[in-house]
């Protein structure tokens, strides 16, 4: 498709369903109308134009099931987000998750404030049943950077742990 052809295409798109997106998505979260719209017009433009439905009411269909699906996605990031935000705020990087008991400990609780800000923020994420893509979004990096920093704050952990050890262990003899 030609670039014209293309820009013709998205501002015909745009005057036909901009306002009347607005307003729908205005209902689901009024705060976040202009970040969803533009979430769902990216969609959309992925989109081409011959695989869109060709009948017009069921085009119209089509599209605010998109934008439906991105407003309660969109809800849903953010309920996560303030989540993880007031959790880390309360808890000051502290684990919280019951199922796993050596997270309560004192001694685990001291081997987190060790971590810098970044490490103590995703592992705490990962151990409260996070996966990397949620632990991405949240904290609004790659994959790859949750992953490096997990890793390095389970290498930290570690390392707290066997100096605790060996300190006991000298102190005991």
């Amino acid at each position: 498709m030609s670039r014209i052809i293309e820009l013709h295409y998205q501002v015909k798109l745009y005057d036909n369903y901009g306002i009347k997106l607005k307003n729908f998505i205005y209902r689901y979260n009024p705060s976040y109308v202009e970040d969803i719209l533009q979430n769902v017009f990216e969609k959309l433009l992925k989109i081409p134009p011959d695989k869109l439905p060709q009948n017009q009411q069921e085009r119209h269909n089509y599209i605010f099931a998109i934008a439906k699906h991105e407003a309660i996605n969109f809800n849903k990031k953010l309920k996560r987000r303030k989540q993880a935000e007031s959790e880390s705020a309360q808890n000051s990087c502290t684990f919280s998750s019951p199922h796993k008991s050596f997270e309560n400990s004192d001694m685990f609780q001291a081997a987190i404030q060790t971590l810098s800000k970044n490490n103590a923020e995703a592992i705490t994420l990962k151990f409260d049943g996070y996966r990397y893509k949620e632990i991405a979004e949240i904290l609004g990096i790659s994959e790859s950077a949750v992953k490096q920093r997990i890793k390095r704050a389970e290498a930290q952990i570690k390392q707290f742990y066997l100096s605790q050890d060996k300190e006991r262990h000298n102190y005991d003899e």
